[in-house]
């Protein structure tokens, strides 16, 4: 009988308490679907990409059987958060100090005080482009993005830490150029809602901008409903409605806690620009109603019009039962931002087993998309397609990541063949050349 060996490490208090600290600076993602995963691959020289499938097999690698193929998950995203700049610490004291204070009275006399001592921000709201910054594009949100937001520019949502601060991050990005001003941007939307709370419960003010919901003809009541601080099956009266506000008011003095509509309203006042709050075609169509829409400053500083996206972190929602639960900014890129590739058009097309790995176009409801081709069997092309972004004579397209739109199309609905499209800038976007865009998609 082989001797047991049992050896004991001591670890310290100060060691465990330094590990809770590094871990505590760790935002850490989820992975769609935990539940589900039956195999993960992690690798050493990468650990933070989690590569992993619903299914357990030997396969891997380039030998994947059909059905498979891995899906890859980042655990800790490397965040870029554009050009480097100060962030005023004095907002975090500020924070800490609003925490301490009882009543909703005790915080506006605080903010009264402070009021006067905001700084002027390092940036213009309306003059932050994608293509400047270092921004990454957030391609979830890209993919829910809704083609009636009425802004003829390209528009790209960008990753925003999902940590209860995506607003005041969404809004730092406006403010400062990155998302690391989240106490300032926390502490500036929390005055401005103490300080003007009478704007803020004041139907005609709120309605400011674009309101086309009128089976919600009394917004306070409407937005206290969307708050969590509303029980539902509450009656609502005004002085009820007033200590929901101030609820929901108070609640944000803490670091990392969720915001919503009434925050969004403030936040363009606090930039001094219009904001459009941009909500997904998605979900209870009264509920994007009413949030989907341009809202105005209360006093308004620079030309333009910011936007503010609704998103989800969740991927196990249908289109019907669709929530959000994150903010992300929306970035335009710059007019002076041309990209004109040679226009190169095969005019005849070759037989369908030759297409197979070239780029064409392809006619779908009378309507044409770039894609890839995969595949032939006789008379048919099985083709990858592009999807458009926003509006029909929008001449930008992205590959789907989550759903690939590959189908099968007859070859007579092949309209050309086509040289590969080009990146707009460092996005993932694409365009065509604009005499092909217009005379072979725009027009079809």
């Amino acid at each position: 009988m082989k001797k047991s060996q049992v050896d004991v490490i001591l670890i310290s208090n100060e060691a465990i308490l330094n590990q809770q600290k590094k871990l505590e600076e760790i935002q850490l993602t989820p992975i769609p679907g935990t539940m589900g995963l039956h195999q993960i691959f992690v690798s050493a020289d990468s650990p933070s990409d989690f590569y992993y499938r619903a299914i357990s097999c030997f396969c891997r690698g380039s030998n994947v059987c059909e059905g498979h193929q891995l899906k890859h998950a980042v655990i800790i995203p490397k965040l870029t958060t554009g050009p480097s700049k100060s962030v005023n610490k004095n907002f975090d004291q500020h924070l800490k100090e609003l925490k301490l204070l009882d009543t909703f009275q005790d915080v506006k006399q605080y903010c009264e005080k402070i009021n006067s001592s905001f700084p002027p921000f390092e940036t213009v709201p309306d003059e932050v482009y994608f293509e400047n910054s270092l921004f990454e594009m957030d391609v979830d949100a890209m993919e829910i993005l809704p083609n009636d937001i009425p802004d003829d520019r390209i528009l790209y949502p960008c990753i925003v830490k999902a940590d209860g601060n995506c607003l005041p991050s969404s809004g730092s990005v406006f403010s400062h150029g990155h998302i690391n001003a989240t106490a300032e941007l926390r502490v500036r939307i929390l005055s401005e809602l103490v300080l003007y709370e009478d704007m803020y419960l004041d139907t005609l003010f709120l309605e400011r901008g674009t309101f086309t919901n009128k089976k919600s003809p009394h917004l306070p009541k409407v937005y206290a409903q969307y708050s969590d601080a509303f029980n539902p099956g509450t009656s609502l009266n005004i002085d009820r409605i007033k200590e929901i506000f101030r609820s929901e008011v108070l609640s944000i003095r803490k670091n990392r806690s969720f915001m919503g509509i009434w925050q969004i309203h403030a936040l363009s006042s606090v930039l001094g620009v219009k904001l459009f709050s941009v909500y997904p075609q998605l979900g209870n169509a009264n509920v994007r109603a009413d949030l989907h829409r341009l809202i105005l400053p209360r006093v308004q500083t620079c030309l333009g019009t910011v936007y503010i996206m609704w998103t989800s972190t969740r991927c196990d929602m249908v289109n019907k039962h669709w929530v959000p639960n994150h903010f992300v900014a929306v970035l335009p890129v710059s007019e002076n931002v041309n990209i004109e590739p040679k226009l190169n058009i095969t005019d005849k097309l070759p037989e369908p087993d030759l297409c197979v790995g070239k780029y064409v176009i392809v006619l779908y409801e009378g309507r044409g998309y770039p894609g890839y081709v995969l595949d032939s069997d006789n008379n048919e092309l099985q083709v990858e397609c592009m999807h458009q972004v926003g509006k029909k004579a929008n001449n930008c397209f992205y590959w789907p990541k989550k759903m690939k739109d590959i189908c099968w199309y007859e070859y007579e609905n092949v309209v050309c063949i086509i040289e590969p499209l080009q990146k707009i800038s460092d996005s993932l976007h694409f365009k065509l050349p604009d005499v092909l865009f217009e005379t072979v998609l725009n027009s079809s």
